[in-house]
């Protein structure tokens, strides 16, 4: 609403006491601020005139029902209510001159129809009047203009018109005289009147006169904003957009859910011990723009680090001087494990938080953006894993702590590290060895004690008891819970394992036995629960290793409905919809529990939200479990022996087995029509679908070679006359993209299997293919040949293959537009300049290009 200081109706209240000589003193109604009163008046005579069936005959002739008059009175009433309301709000006077008049007018008391019927005939028209113009008021009096001046001033002649006659009206209508002198004025009682109504119709024509003459400024002024505010968003889309291309070549990984899952694990209260604490409060201390700070939180596992890192960044959020970013390690994640997701992380949020960052790296972005705060959690669980070994090396973390403090200097950024004390971490991170040649880069460590944590500890064990033996006595679980917590030594986790163990049905003996067996170290109760495993019988062992294999070398955590169908497809060699003894009855808790969980004691957990079980992701309960696991790999003698994971590489050729396995049944062999819809529901129907078809490959590259169970089943995925191949490309290539997009991309015309073999380096598959008289030559798929994705993917000894049965060198198609191209621009190593080297030799045209004009030599100059 136009909010105006200036009051119009006032105004025109002192003008119309010039032009009449028994004027209104509208003074006395300044504090009438409830419309509704007047309302309610217009109402009850409304109701009057209904029930007594009023109605008066007009000079023309023409009958006018009264009822029907006092109900667009209301309306108008009604109306002016819902646009004044704010005005009487901050200025009662606004709304209570005219209705004032109004009211005063209601009050009379006529007995005779035809004088009445007149009354409200014009009050029809004055009340209107009113309504219509508080909203010609609100929508063209802000602003200011010579235009405006010359309204206002015309909406003051007319509201002086419409007080005029309402003074008039009031002591016309109001005059006591005889029945005879009532009577002689009948004929003439509407033309009493008549001239200062002929007034305010007048003046209302005049007010929209000039109403309209503005109306056309109105319109020029917002085409010219509506221009401006398109270009305006133009350039924020540009800018979004640009946003947008760059977060996606980050390819970050977002933490977010770690953060909100620690966030609702924390009570009430705890954590936050360490707000006040000298070296927190030091690190966060006002300081000079330049004045980078480090500051490294230790502590041993299972000492709740993840849940006080979300403590500290959800303290950190209410600060809006301090734009953070964070990142929680997940060890489950090899994407979340390596150093370099951290900073595409970092770098991620803060674009999104500052869209100027565009042009940003990460020093960069430091030096435009100070004072900004770095989170990372679980910093010891990011460690290098090789995609050929699965070794875990600490050297990239060591190498990006360096990095990191190299880049922190002169920048005015906080850094918040929390790991575990690793010697590694400590040399670079510890007060005692953290060097800088920067006098503006202070480092901070603190490590949690057992100490620090005790109050929470008593906290979390009160809950957790109080949660699992509701139905025991406050005197029970007051001494259990003590015991707990003094048998955890500081370690959460400890506390939470206990959770597992504890039940309602158990007598407090049996409880208090549970309590003392428990093994003090983590490391005792994993080996406990492995062994327990080890002793179950031969289908539920073998059934919990699988549960443990997928968990600790899936390169995701899998739902409860994915690990099932991978089961299902270990223990018969295949997948079917219909082998009664392996489908579960029905996707719930008791299912999840009883066939996953329970089998693995407390080495695992659940993941997700409640009454969705089948989507429900398993995982182990810390990274401890995993570290536990891999430990043991190898050793001879040990309880792992029989676990069968004396050999990493053999594992991760056994997870692709099954996924091979489950992509070779017959129930994906006939080829449906798809549609999208169709897709969705291929994918929801089945579970592991999707998990098989883009991973497979991915845990097949740790066999070297490929074993002859992996090279048959590939035979069988890669049949031509067959349509598994189809179905598992269509998921395949969706990855990145809709099913929609791939179909416009794709046409409906499919690559052929000697592409995808291509693709995935695949040399024997491509050998046996092109033995069965595929089209070397064919077109289709992102890379538009077989050629192209060799190069493009850097598969020397492939191209080499292709080129020398037949292959086109200067086959053109797909995003590249040539195998040259491709290979120049995304040649990083020795072997993809090798392959543009083959390709050249064979006859490549350099002078080829992409859809962006540009050739082989413009990417090797770009290169170097």
């Amino acid at each position: 609403m136009c909010n105006r200081s200036e009051n119009l109706w006032m105004r025109a209240a002192s003008a119309s006491n010039d032009k009449t000589p028994k004027p209104i003193d509208f003074g006395r109604f300044d504090k009438l601020n409830k419309i509704g009163e007047v309302l309610e008046d217009v109402k009850k005579k409304r109701d009057l005139c209904s029930a007594r069936l009023w109605k008066y005959k007009k000079r023309n002739g023409q009958v006018v029902i009264l009822r029907e008059s006092l109900e667009k009175v209301v309306g108008s009433v009604a109306k002016f209510k819902e646009v004044g309301d704010a005005a009487v709000q901050y200025d009662p006077s606004h709304a209570a001159l005219p209705w004032a008049g109004v009211r005063l007018l209601l009050q009379v008391t006529i007995n005779d129809v035809q004088i009445y019927g007149a009354m409200f005939e014009s009050l029809e028209l004055v009340s209107s009047l009113i309504a219509r113009f508080a909203e010609v008021e609100d929508v063209y009096l802000c602003g200011e203009s010579m235009e405006r001046k010359l309204l206002t001033d015309s909406i003051v002649v007319l509201y002086t018109a419409i007080l005029v006659y309402l003074t008039e009206a009031r002591r016309y209508y109001g005059q006591n005289t005889g029945e005879r002198i009532v009577r002689s004025f009948i004929k003439t009682a509407d033309m009493s009147v008549e001239t200062f109504l002929r007034n305010i119709q007048e003046q209302a024509a005049k007010v929209d006169v000039l109403a309209r003459s503005i109306d056309g400024e109105r319109i020029k002024n917002i085409e010219i904003s509506m221009r401006s505010r398109f270009d305006d968003m133009k350039n924020e889309f540009d800018d979004l957009r640009q946003d947008l291309e760059l977060v996606t070549w980050l390819n970050a990984v977002y933490t977010d859910d770690e953060y909100e899952r620690a966030l609702t694990l924390r009570l009430d209260g705890t954590c936050d011990w360490f707000l006040q604490g000298e070296q927190f409060q030091s690190w966060m201390a006002p300081h000079t723009a330049l004045d980078a700070r480090i500051l490294w939180i230790h502590g041993p596992a299972g000492f709740g680090k993840t849940i006080l890192t979300a403590r500290l960044v959800h303290y950190l959020h209410g600060s809006q001087s301090l734009p953070t970013a964070f990142f929680f390690c997940k060890s489950e994640n090899d994407a979340g494990r390596h150093p370099l997701a951290i900073v595409r992380s970092w770098v991620a949020q803060l674009i999104n938080k500052d869209p100027d960052a565009l042009e940003a790296l990460f020093k960069t972005i430091n030096l435009r953006n100070r004072n900004c705060v770095f989170v990372v959690d679980g910093f010891d669980e990011c460690i290098n894993t090789e995609a050929v070994s699965s070794a875990l090396t600490t050297s990239d973390r060591t190498a990006f702590l360096r990095e990191l403090i190299h880049s922190a200097e002169n920048t005015g950024i906080r850094i918040l590290i929390v790991s575990r004390n690793e010697s590694d971490i400590r040399y670079q991170l510890g007060t005692e060895h953290a060097t800088t040649s920067s006098s503006l880069l202070r480092f901070f460590e603190y490590e949690i004690a057992t100490e620090d944590t005790k109050s929470d500890i008593k906290d979390f064990a009160d809950s957790v008891v109080g949660q699992e033996l509701s139905n025991k006595s406050v005197k029970l679980r007051s001494e259990i819970s003590e015991t707990a917590a003094n048998k955890s030594h500081g370690m959460f986790l400890w506390v939470e394992l206990l959770r597992r163990r504890l039940s309602r049905g158990k007598t407090p003996q049996q409880l208090w036995d549970t309590v003392c067996t428990t093994p003090p170290g983590l490391d005792q109760a994993y080996e406990r629960d492995v062994k327990r495993i080890l002793e179950l019988d031969t289908d539920q062992r073998d059934r919990a290793i699988g549960i443990l294999r997928w968990t600790l070398f899936a390169l995701r955590p899998l739902t409860v409905g994915e690990l099932t169908e991978s089961l299902m497809t270990e223990v018969l060699g295949h997948f079917t919809k219909h082998h009664a003894d392996d489908s579960p009855d029905g996707w719930d808790q008791y299912y999840a529990n009883e066939q996953i969980r329970d089998l693995c004691g407390t080495l695992i957990e659940f993941r997700g939200q409640k009454d969705s079980e089948k989507r429900w992701t398993v995982h182990f309960v810390h990274s401890l479990v995993r570290e536990h696991l891999l430990s043991t790999v190898g050793m001879k003698d040990s309880i792992f022996e029989k676990f069968s994971v004396s050999k990493i590489t053999s594992e991760q050729s056994l997870l692709a087995k099954i996924c091979l396995q489950y992509l070779c049944s017959d129930v994906l062999h006939e080829r449906r029509s798809q549609k999208a819809e169709d897709f969705q529901k291929l994918l929801k129907e089945y579970q592991f679908l999707e998990h098989a078809s883009r991973h497979w490959c991915l845990h097949a590259k740790n066999d070297h070679g490929l074993s002859k169970d992996l090279q048959t089943l590939l035979d069988r995925l890669f049949e031509p006359k067959a349509s598994r191949w189809i179905t598992w490309s269509e998921v395949f290539e969706t990855k990145d993209e809709t099913y929609e997009q791939f179909e416009k991309r794709s046409k409906g015309d499919h690559p052929s299997p000697l592409y995808y073999a291509s693709l995935l380096g695949l040399f024997e598959a491509l050998k046996r293919l092109q033995n069965q008289g595929l089209d070397l030559n064919a077109k289709g798929g992102k890379y538009g040949s077989a050629l192209q994705a060799a190069a493009v993917y850097d598969h020397k000894d492939l191209v080499t293959l292709l080129l020398e049965n037949g292959a086109n060198v200067n086959i053109t198609g797909g995003e590249f537009g040539s195998a040259i191209v491709g290979a120049a621009a995304t040649t990083s190593t020795t072997d993809s300049s090798a392959v543009v080297q083959i390709l050249v030799a064979k006859g490549a045209d350099i002078s080829k290009t992409d859809r962006q004009g540009r050739t082989a030599i413009y990417y090797a100059a770009m290169r170097g």
